[in-house]
């Protein structure tokens, strides 16, 4: 009896521990639910009671712009396209375009929008298969969704690179890290863009500029039986009101060289559609003394005049935000010495200038009478300090990009700051952090 009596009592116990225990879960669980509501907000389409919840301004990640840089050259070195000296050869160029189109649709994916895609567009040049790289996420607007805001770079290297770490390599990884920032501060706003956003990686830029050429060929998107036919509606020079190139990107302000205090600021130069009329470089001449500018872009300045001013004002916001809305008030140089950041006397160093003719896929949309900038990284021969950055050879790798940033090969402050500040200006010239839509921005409104 002592016994059995013992055993009841230690199953009736047991038993009330482990109903303590489930109700101690199911409490852990509500707090649990109850604290991610607090932090994420409610779901989309719930009623608000609370005041609004105020919303986080977009951010580009340097941290993601080099990791995936970093992943895609260790996984697909050596990306030129076509044939080189009329011989094919094996490349990774394929297997890269297939996996940036995988990368795009991954990113976009939280928009849960059955109107975003990515896909390949194939074109023949002398014989030759080519890919350009293109992703839609589709405006909300009814007249707006029409237009498209474009922003990308090409994707093939030269013959001659093996990684090419900053001419292909950079400009991939930082068009991908903002569109990812775009679709985050969306989805995480419940916003939605005005204008459709477009990305385009052109194949052939460091052959023949083909990939752009075909793109703003209206019948090379007539008649195809592919899914270009059907996304495609109007041919790119009465549908894209903006381009945002990049190209050789990566090491430009607020770098200093080598990462010394008493060393010059690293330019990020911004060549854009010629007006003729304005420029802060010394190189507008050039895009005056270049014939086919010459003989087009007057027709087209009063636009290309409005397009510059918003450049300069995307500048301006941009230098306010990193120091206000992300803290970036000063850096400590591997010297030790501590100085400002994004203050008003260096705004020269974001140059935004005539284009002087610079041969990349930009050249091609303003000729077509759109309005389109690049953006390149260190390209300064006139500078007092190494102004031309090493590219189309051997050398172009990220070890080299970490050299010019701060004096060592290995990761650093210095580049995370320097890709995240490229990433964030080209986001701005493209209408990061403004609702308003203008001329040439994406705008926002409310998620549908």
């Amino acid at each position: 009896m002592a016994l059995g009596a013992l055993f009841s009592q230690t199953a009736h116990t047991a038993n009330l521990f482990l109903r303590l225990c489930y109700f101690s879960l199911v409490i852990k669980r509500l707090l649990s639910a109850v604290l991610i509501f607090t932090i994420v907000g409610l779901p989309a389409g719930s009623k608000q009671t609370s005041k609004a919840i105020a919303a986080a301004p977009l951010h580009v990640s340097g941290d993601y712009i080099y990791d995936l840089n970093d992943s895609l050259l260790r996984r697909y070195p050596s990306r030129f396209g076509g044939t080189a000296g009329n011989n094919a050869f094996k490349t990774s160029h394929d297997e890269f375009a297939d996996a940036v189109v995988a990368l795009l649709k991954t990113i976009m994916a939280p928009l849960d929008d059955p109107g975003t895609y990515a896909e390949l567009r194939p074109f023949v040049n002398e014989g030759s298969p080519f890919y350009n790289i293109i992703a839609v996420v589709p405006g909300t607007d009814p007249v707006l969704k029409n237009e498209f805001v474009l922003v990308g770079g090409h994707y093939d290297c030269t013959t001659w690179t093996l990684d090419g770490a900053i001419d292909c390599g950079m400009q991939v990884a930082l068009t991908a890290a903002v569109l990812k920032a775009f679709v985050d501060y969306w989805v995480g706003n419940r916003i939605r863009p005005k204008r459709s956003l477009m990305v385009a990686f052109f194949d052939g830029e460091e052959q023949c500029l083909c990939g752009s050429v075909s793109f703003t060929t209206t019948d090379a998107y007539r008649g195809m039986n592919h899914l270009a036919s059907k996304n495609f509606d109007l041919p790119p020079q009465a549908s894209v009101v903006a381009y945002h190139d990049t190209d050789m990107i990566g090491a430009n302000y607020p770098g200093r060289y080598f990462g010394r205090s008493d060393l010059d600021f690293m330019p990020l130069n911004v060549s854009s559609a010629p007006t003729y009329t304005d420029g802060e470089g010394p190189d507008d001449r050039l895009a005056r003394a270049w014939e086919p500018y010459a003989a087009t872009a007057p027709a087209h300045a009063a636009k290309f005049m409005l397009y510059r001013q918003d450049m300069k004002a995307a500048r301006d916001r941009l230098f306010v935000d990193m120091r206000t809305k992300f803290a970036h008030t000063s850096f400590t140089y591997r010297d030790g010495q501590t100085r400002p950041l994004f203050t008003e006397s260096q705004k020269k160093y974001v140059n935004i200038q005539d284009d002087p003719a610079d041969r990349s896929d930009h050249s091609v949309l303003i000729l077509q009478g759109i309005p389109a900038e690049i953006s390149i990284g260190i390209w300064d021969p006139n500078s007092s300090n190494p102004g031309l950055l090493s590219y189309h050879n051997a050398n172009e790798t990220l070890e080299f990009l970490n050299y010019m940033y701060s004096g060592q090969q290995r990761r650093s402050a210095e580049t995370i700051l320097g890709v995240e500040t490229a990433g964030m200006f080209v986001a701005y010239t493209m209408g990061a952090n403004k609702p308003e839509e203008g001329l040439f921005l994406l705008g926002e409104t409310g998620a549908p």
